[in-house]
């Protein structure tokens, strides 16, 4: 699957909680409508993962299940209604569970809604395959699913057939971002990831 207009906003960043990874991606829908998309178990069950627990408030469950055996489990730590929605996470690719934060800030700005997404308490094992995740995978199908795009499968079984598909050693190099996505470029020149990203 190709990325669907996401952009690298800033380099990645590494402080005393480990990695955070940031993308921006315009979505051609209310915030409402996306904040439905991260919130309401049946719809995040159109993008997100077969299976879906979502108590969006502060402390509710954030569960997720596919039967190719991959999960995440965490809490929401906030659900501001079309600005907000941040849940911790982790049980897959190298991460206890709730050990990262995967937050998503809505703005609306003329007929898109702009969603940064960024994930932050991320160790150097986990990072690639989480950034190449978002990009590849998660982002891209909550924005088909928001502007009304039929997709087949969810986020978590593009991971698991992901794993099917590619020898170990590769699933965690970074991508050349022109090959993936011609429009897929970091926010500023001094933002391009290094080889190592």
């Amino acid at each position: 699957m190709q990325m669907l207009g996401a952009e690298v906003s800033k380099t990645t960043e590494r402080d005393r909680n480990g990695n955070e990874i940031r993308f921006e991606v315009p979505i051609i829908a209310t915030p409402p409508t996306v904040f439905a998309l991260l919130t309401d178990s049946e719809l995040m069950s159109c993008w997100l993962a077969q299976d879906v627990m979502a108590t969006p408030q502060s402390g509710g469950v954030f569960r997720l299940w596919d039967p190719k055996g991959c999960w995440i489990e965490g809490a929401y730590v906030a659900a501001i209604p079309d600005r907000l929605v941040a849940f911790t996470w982790g049980g897959i690719e190298g991460l206890r569970i709730g050990q990262s934060i995967v937050n998503f800030r809505l703005e609306f700005d003329r007929d898109a809604t702009v969603v940064r997404l960024s994930h932050t308490h991320l160790p150097d094992s986990a990072l690639n395959m989480h950034r190449l995740s978002w990009m590849l995978f998660g982002l891209p199908r909550l924005k088909a699913v928001a502007e009304g795009i039929p997709t087949a499968g969810t986020y978590l079984s593009d991971i698991a057939e992901h794993r099917e598909d590619t020898p170990y050693l590769s699933r965690f190099h970074c991508p050349d971002w022109g090959r993936i996505h011609p429009a897929l470029k970091p926010a500023s020149a001094s933002a391009i990831p290094s080889p190592n990203c």
